[in-house]
């Protein structure tokens, strides 16, 4: 497969009889102490030998390690209290416990110490670990997948198999697909069989499985753990984890239905990070379902009281004494270091035990401590082993901390095991899994050490190649592609030859497709871009463009993409002008073009976006018209229902694939640029829908179909066809589900759930499928319709009567993620919201009225915004406003805000359009109350209040009726009919109350109030009037509640 480079470093020159020559070990370094000695073979040590001659299991570092507990009672007895009260199911999420402390302060034997109480309870203690020389490109959720091959391993030893199945019985064949894809010891528990069902019944979907390991990851976890099968995951070396995986960690962390499972992360305190990104963030840590357990090292007297309590001496005024206080000097107390010196001295006898009495000379231990180092040493001991040993432990650092013993003998030819179970046998590795691992990543670091610094690159990229030769299929390719291309990224500058750099282009594309499925985009973009750069900057660019145009395209268009969505808009425009520069026809150019509407519709350059895609769909032949656009949404809407009449949702789900590419095409491009032409050009936004659903009707149904049938719905909604608008929306379901392409359910979901569903049914119930959308977008990389659906979120969440505090920390949780992700419009759209909330659970009513805060001044940016076009994002300033302004009693200004966004507003059909319209008629009766154009704002409110009864409340009775009542409440009360207000306000509270809509109950209760005090009924009006306050203090809007109160005291102490 690969061609052998002659120019392999010395040492990794194998010779027939598949051992190593002895050259090149002159650059290893030399000891001092005799050869093949090991650090455990001592007189002392062989007193815990059995009758054979063989180590029993307890070791001198065993010994010294079991002396060491009594260091930790306290942090002990911290996280089994930990452990406890999760497993009791006291606390509701999956809490994370990280341990900080210095490399060596006994942070994973901390965390053992729940092993055996785990094990007492039919759980699973699994390890896995983040690897601090193998990390670049990373290997997608590779401590999970360790942690899962543990599982999997002690499921089969245990004979559990049939259990495991049957609790994960919930997961489809496809899910168990997608988990062995990932984590192929899997096949072990689930069987051919089983994997033979899922290769049979799963549909060719080839990107369409983007993003869902992770939801599928969490599903087993929520199968395979329970209160009498605990699961505990510990991740060694969090501060080398990739951003990936804490994403899924915060995400299991957060998440509240996965009984059983509790998790531990090391971390050590002393590493320098550089410039990566690690679990150690404080956006991380300060999470509210993360704990911190502090280690540190041992003081001067708990190194005393070890040195008592492991030789069972005195130190008080002995020679011990002088002893601990240079142990401590040397090692500042950390207990690795004290361990590993000890063994030391143990191993080169200076100190002894003769017929039970312990002997050492001063000297010789000053001696020892004095020209010994820790660095030294590790090279130094293991530097002692045979050049067979060397050269496997060289290896074996440079594959990682946890080695797979197939992957070691694919390297070296020949079967290692034996060598390897002698360095088990002294303390270097351990069984792991699948292979072995190193002890400690000190012993990993020196074994890499021993590698000259000038022959590493060329060191890596020979393990690369040989791996890559050994592999016999593409399963096997698959499984260490990762491994492969971690080697030659390296070495990449060594690289030279053309077809091994084209092949490896090759490669690396396939390891990005990989990595994206796995929602792993940051690892997908390094795998990317090594492609690149083999491909153009190592073959001097004469492979690319002109020899390989189909895999520099793809290599192009799948970097620009993960670029993307990993917020590197710059290098992603970047690589898109290449692709446009070098590709050969419009159709090789819509996957570019569609990246870069992405970019400019996050970057808040809507127009340019919908510029992009209107050139794009004049060079496809499917052009748009620029002008008098509503005589042409009446043409395309008519010919559009001619298409559909008499058809059922059962004939246009049988409708043929569409096939036709250019087709496919202008549907991409149309489903592009549909949100930037709602927010900029509302218009242009309906004929997009209306010329899209024509097409699916002409040529066939495709994934675009998905959203395409939602899209029509709101083009319905604005003809006030809610009936029709439903059907499409719960059509768009069904064609999703037919396809099975999560990817596509953050966009349906936002129109689906975000506008057309709260007009028919509870606005509660698009909460949960909004945060579901808001998921999905994150782990299938569409971040922007993942944070419009939460913005929906928010707004519905608000007046469904969700607790303010409740959303401020939702919102905290995710603006620092919205924000690095720089999604520049949707912060535009959330921004006043949040303000809003801000001023009615903080502010003054002088504060409040000025619509400045700590997060905007509302009124500038809707002057930007206005100034921008962005029409829709300046319409949600002014209607915040508004309602700021109507709460806080400044009818006049409220009206002003309302007149604007009858004249300029760009109304999407949203559930904000009947808030719009509640807060207008509201304001026009308190305007008219106050005798301001009383006939006038008489009129208009009842013009509303007509609107509700005739059409909103048949709608949706459960979202609208309490809001009518309100208003023929106020109209009834503005008229003087006493008994008829007095009706409607009592039948406004009970319809808020039985939908909880906090908000309105609180406004009724509080012009109940005023309402009864101006017909003179004191008792009731102090009675809603302090219910109002209490409502709005438990709802959370603090700031309301203290004007409120200062209004009625006011007014009851003037009366």
């Amino acid at each position: 497969m690969v061609e052998t480079n002659a120019d392999a470093p010395v040492f990794l020159q194998r010779t027939r009889s598949g051992t190593f020559g002895n050259e090149g070990l002159s650059d290893a370094p030399q000891l001092s102490m005799k050869a093949n000695a090991s650090p455990y073979e001592t007189d002392v040590a062989n007193e815990f030998k059995d009758h054979d001659g063989n180590y029993a299991p307890t070791t001198w570092k065993d010994i010294l390690r079991e002396k060491g507990n009594f260091c930790f009672r306290r942090e002990e007895d911290q996280l089994a209290e930990f452990y406890d009260e999760r497993i009791s199911r006291k606390s509701e999420k999956s809490k994370l416990i990280i341990i900080r402390g210095p490399v060596g302060c006994g942070k994973s034997r901390l965390a053992e110490t729940l092993r055996e109480k785990v094990d007492d309870q039919s759980g699973y203690f699994l390890v896995g670990h983040f690897d601090p020389l193998h990390f670049d490109p990373p290997k997608p959720y590779a401590a999970f997948v360790m942690a899962i091959e543990a599982f999997t391993t002690a499921v089969v030893n245990r004979g559990e198999e049939d259990a495991i199945l049957g609790d994960c019985a919930r997961l489809s064949a496809e899910d168990i697909g997608i988990l062995i894809g990932m984590v192929p010891s899997l096949e072990h528990l689930f069987g051919r069989r089983k994997i033979q069902e899922v290769k049979e019944n799963a549909r060719p979907r080839g990107p369409d499985r983007l993003g869902r390991f992770v939801r599928v990851f969490r599903s087993f976890l929520r199968c395979i753990s329970s209160e009498t099968r605990p699961i505990v995951l510990l991740f060694k070396g969090m501060q080398w984890a990739d951003r990936c995986s804490c994403d899924l960690l915060g995400g299991i962390t957060r998440e509240s239905g996965i009984v059983g499972l509790f998790c531990i992360g090391t971390v050590d305190t002393n590493v320098r990070l550089e410039n990566r990104i690690s679990a150690t963030s404080p956006d991380f840590l300060q999470h509210g379902d993360v704990a911190t357990i502090e280690l540190h090292n041992l003081d001067e007297n708990q190194v005393s009281l070890f040195l008592t309590k492991t030789f069972d001496v005195s130190t008080k005024g002995t020679l011990w004494s002088d002893f601990a206080n240079m142990l401590y000097v040397q090692t500042q107390g950390n207990f690795l270091y004290i361990v590993i010196f000890l063994e030391m001295l143990l191993a080169s006898k200076t100190v002894t035990i003769q017929e039970g009495t312990w002997s050492f000379s001063m000297e010789e231990v000053q001696k020892q401590l004095r020209d010994a180092s820790l660095s030294s040493f590790f090279c130094t001991t293991i530097s002692l082993e045979s050049q067979q040993s060397l050269e496997l432990l060289k290896v074996c650092a440079c594959l990682g901390s946890e080695f797979d013993l197939r992957v070691v003998e694919n390297v070296f030819g020949y079967q290692p095991e034996m060598h390897l179970e002698e360095l088990s046998s002294k303390g270097y590795i351990k069984p792991a899994v699948n292979g072995y691992a190193f002890a400690h990543n000190c012993f990993q670091e020196a074994a890499y050490g021993l590698i000259p610094l000038e022959q590493r690159s060329l060191f890596h990229v020979e393990i690369g190649r040989r791996l890559w030769r050994s592999m016999d299929s593409d399963d096997d390719l698959d499984a260490n592609l990762y491994t492969i291309l971690s080697q030659f990224s390296k070495g990449k500058h060594l690289l030279k030859r053309d077809k091994e750099c084209l092949r490896l282009a090759s490669l690396c594309l396939q390891a990005g497709q990989k990595a994206a499925k796995a929602s792993a985009f940051r690892a997908a973009v390094s795998y990317l871009e090594l492609g690149i750069y083999v491909l153009m900057e190592k073959a001097d660019g004469k492979l690319g463009w002109k020899q390989a145009y189909h895999l520099t395209l793809s290599l192009y268009n799948a970097a620009a993409e993960m670029n993307l969505v990993t917020s590197q808009y710059e290098r992603s425009e970047q690589l898109v002008k290449e692709i446009l520069l070098h590709a050969k026809s419009p159709l090789d150019r819509v996957q570019a073009n569609g990246t870069l509407i992405s970019i400019f519709g996050t970057i808040s350059k809507q127009q340019e976006a919908i510029d992009v895609g209107l050139k794009v769909l004049d060079e496809l032949g499917e052009s748009l018209p620029k002008r008098r656009l509503k005589m042409h949404i009446l043409v395309e809407l008519s010919a559009v229902k001619r298409m559909l009449r008499g058809k059922s949702d059962e004939q246009l789900m049988r409708l043929e694939p569409l096939t036709d590419t250019t087709q496919l095409s202008c549907l991409q491009i149309m489903y592009l640029i549909y949100l930037h032409c709602i927010l900029v050009r509302p218009e242009l936004g309906a004929l997009v829908g209306l010329r899209s659903l024509k097409i699916t009707l002409q040529y066939g149904l495709s994934p675009f179909s998905i959203s395409t049938f939602a899209i029509y719905g709101m083009v319905c909604l604005e003809m006030k066809d809610v009936d029709a608008a439903h059907r499409f929306g719960q059509l768009s379901l069904k064609v999703l589900d037919k396809y099975g392409l999560v990817e596509y359910l953050p966009r349906l979901y936002a129109a689906h759930y975000g506008v057309i569903d709260s007009w028919k049914r509870p606005i509660k119930d698009s909460l949960q499928p909004l945060l579901h959308a808001h998921q999905i977008g994150l782990h299938t990389g569409d971040r922007e319709f993942s944070f419009l659906c939460l913005n929906c979120y928010f707004f519905h969440a608000f007046h469904s009567g969700i607790l303010l505090d409740d959303l401020m920390s939702k919102w905290r949780s995710v603006e620092g993620e919205m924000a690095s992700s720089r999604q520049e419009s949707l912060l535009k759209m959330a921004l006043p919201f949040v303000q809003k909330l801000l001023h009615l659970m903080n502010s003054t009513r002088e504060e409040a009225l000025t619509f400045k805060g700590e997060i905007m001044d509302m009124l500038l940016e809707h002057e930007l915004a206005f100034k921008a076009n962005l029409s829709s994002v300046a319409t949600d300033i002014i209607i915040c406003c508004m309602i700021l302004a109507y709460v806080f009693d400044d009818f006049t200004q409220a009206e002003t805000f309302a007149i604007w966004t009858e004249k300029h507003g760009a109304i999407v059909p949203t559930f904000q359009e009947i808030i719009r319209q509640f807060y207008r008629g509201l304001i026009a009766f308190a305007l008219a109350r106050q005798n301001t154009n009383r006939r006038k704002n008489i009129r208009i409110g009842s013009q509303i209040l007509n609107q509700f009864s005739t059409f909103y409340s048949l709608k949706c009775p459960e979202n609208c009726c309490d809001k009518q009542h309100l208003l023929e409440a106020e109209l009834a009360s503005v008229k003087g009919q006493r008994d008829l207000a007095y009706a409607h306000y009592t039948q406004a509270i009970a319809m808020a109350e039985k939908s909880g809509f906090l908000f309105e109950q609180a406004l009724i209760h509080e012009r109940f109030g005023f309402h009864l005090h101006g017909v003179g009924d004191t008792d009731k009006s102090r009675s809603h009037l302090r219910q109002s306050v209490d409502i709005y203090n438990h709802w959370g809007a603090k700031g309301k509640a203290r004007y409120l109160q200062s209004v009625i005291s006011c007014t009851f102490s003037q009366n």
